[in-house]
């Protein structure tokens, strides 16, 4: 059975609803899981809005294990800004830096 999802209306949580679902379905995946999950991201020019609550949440779980994204997102002003190129992940550092 699918999951239904809830009705996008002018007074709806729906923004916040989707990043909290696929932020769930994030929390177990390894670092090196959802880089390639970020990777897989720079070659797909797809997905409008739902596109940015799967990438908030993705960023979102990479922040909250204190990992620098600095080489992709810059954040300013309350808004966030992602640069979609491949990255890997730097263990030593603790970042994500772009692959040449």
């Amino acid at each position: 059975m699918s999951k239904k999802y809830p009705i996008m209306t002018e007074n709806s949580n729906y923004a916040q609803e989707r990043v909290i679902y696929y932020r769930e379905r994030f929390q177990n995946q390894s670092v090196l899981k959802l880089v390639d999950v970020f990777n897989s991201l720079s070659s797909n020019k797809g997905w409008t809005s739902e596109r940015s609550f799967f990438t908030k949440a993705l960023i979102d779980e990479i922040h909250s294990r204190g990992i620098d994204t600095s080489a992709i997102c810059e954040e300013q002003d309350n808004r966030q800004t992602i640069r979609y190129i491949p990255v890997r992940y730097e263990q030593t550092s603790h970042s994500l830096s772009p692959i040449d």
